[in-house]
């Protein structure tokens, strides 16, 4: 038997254990149950990282706003999340990919800037001060794209 699959046995263990027979599990055992949740929260967002990746296109060529950018962003995270409730509650951990817990991290960049952005959003805004926020979100957009760009070529 591999490791990942062991792991993948003991997941489902300290799952049922705290969700099905309602044990109160050890702090370590809840530890444990928490590293495998980032490992399958992780995971669907590089398996759904070409769909991100279209998303920054689409905004940095100017395919779509900064709004839907927005909202079509947060739309694909909820997507991920209720996928991951679904394999959570069938007791199912993707396999990761050594690149995927570095590549959730840009991703959370992106929703810690798309967050602190939002507040922007709500204020009345002359043309030029709402110009120069949304130049701010397009270069910080450019960067972390790169940044994906560079990470996804790296060997």
């Amino acid at each position: 038997m591999t490791n990942i699959d062991h792991k993948k046995q003991r997941y489902v263990k300290l799952l049922k254990l705290k969700y099905i027979e309602k044990k109160i599990l050890t702090s370590n055992e809840n530890a444990e149950l928490d590293e495998y949740l980032c490992i399958l929260s992780t995971s669907l967002d590089w398996e759904t990282k070409d769909q991100y990746i279209n998303l920054l296109q689409q905004f940095l060529i100017g395919e779509i706003n900064l709004v839907t950018f927005y909202n079509d962003f947060r739309q694909r995270c909820h997507s991920n999340i209720k996928v991951y409730d679904s394999l959570k509650a069938n007791f199912i951990l993707l396999s990761p990919h050594e690149k995927s817990e570095e590549f959730a991290e840009l991703l959370d960049e992106i929703s810690m800037y798309c967050t602190s952005y939002s507040e922007i959003f709500a204020l009345e805004l002359s043309k030029e001060e709402n110009d120069s926020h949304e130049l701010d979100f397009r270069n910080f957009m450019e960067k972390i794209y790169l940044k994906i760009q560079k990470f996804l070529n790296e060997d």
